[in-house]
């Protein structure tokens, strides 16, 4: 996307910072002196700031530049942000962006200029080295490093209860006690989620085929992947009987607990039933809360031992 200067844009509204510009009727050529032509030769080029806010600066030698968000995804989708004229000021370290009005060339935005990049003293756009040119630096900032079809699935925790779905344009995550889903939003080298107990976080694919979710210490591996049988809550799955008080307790897959319970009544009608809840095994300890109490379990040469309550429990 090469600048045309031409009569056209009368009234152009931005996306960044929520700001509009409003462009002149007329956009003359700005007047460079040749030391003016030294500097746009040696500072041209493309200036990325990253892949959390994701905008590139593409100045000419020509003296023109455009600011662009790259959206990635492998689409090669970009925002037009902003167009015009820079000037930049190397004896004050400084660089102008602007348009020209009525002859005259009007100062935008005045950033902090280096030979490696431009800082809003905010952000810092890196100057990218290793591109060849505008089409180049699209493919290379919106292609995602690792390919989304990698996400696509249905993925388990390898050390707790949860579940990540993935589909080509919805997410869930689901823990034992929540669940949380939305739209896909894709990052340069990760997927953005959002989880009851934090607004955003960093999804990653890596090069062994598992996600890492940021803040977790585990991995989730496809559904049905055998590094998943390792799981420390695989070992309390399943029914366990006391013969000691004849308490029963199921923990299932799918992180909840059911406690079945009954006792006989003064008039010898029995009540029965079953409470349910969720678990949590964190070093090799499940801890559940029955009651308002919290009980702790642990595994001991094939038996189950759980706070509070006497005896063992044998799986049935």
């Amino acid at each position: 996307m090469m600048i045309c200067v031409c009569l056209l844009l009368a009234a152009l509204s931005l996306a960044a910072c929520g700001e509009t510009v409003y462009f002149p009727d007329a956009v003359d050529a700005v007047e460079y002196t040749e030391e003016d032509y030294l500097l746009l030769e040696k500072y041209a080029g493309s200036y990325y700031s990253g892949v959390d806010d994701a905008r590139v600066y593409f100045l000419y030698e020509s003296g023109q530049y455009e600011l662009l968000g790259v959206q990635p995804g492998g689409d090669g989708n970009t925002l037009f942000i902003a167009e015009g004229y820079y000037k930049p000021w190397e004896s004050e370290g400084m660089i102008d962006f602007g348009y020209m009005r009525d002859g005259e060339f009007v100062v935008r935005d005045s950033l902090y200029l280096s030979p490696d990049g431009i800082s809003d003293g905010n952000c810092d756009f890196i100057k990218l080295t290793d591109v060849e040119g505008y089409f180049e630096t699209i493919d290379k900032l919106t292609d995602m490093i690792v390919p989304f079809e990698a996400y696509i699935g249905e993925w388990e925790s390898d050390s707790h209860f949860a579940r990540i779905t993935i589909s080509d344009t919805q997410y869930m995550v689901v823990t034992g006690s929540s669940f949380s889903g939305g739209p896909i939003e894709k990052g340069r080298d990760h997927l953005v989620v959002s989880t009851w107990f934090e607004d955003t976080l960093k999804l990653w694919a890596t090069e062994d085929g598992s996600l890492i979710l940021e803040g977790m210490a585990s991995k989730f591996y496809p559904e049905g992947d055998e590094r998943l049988q390792n799981g420390p809550h695989k070992a309390f799955v399943g029914y366990w009987h006391s013969e000691t008080t004849q308490d029963e307790i199921e923990f299932s897959d799918d992180g909840r607990y059911y406690i079945t319970h009954g006792n006989l009544n003064e008039d010898d009608t029995f009540n029965f039933g079953i409470s349910t809840g969720y678990y949590e095994v964190n070093d090799g300890i499940l801890t559940y809360t029955y009651e308002d109490i919290e009980y702790t379990a642990v595994l001991n040469d094939g038996v189950m031992i759980v706070s509070g309550i006497d005896g063992v429990f044998k799986r049935d």
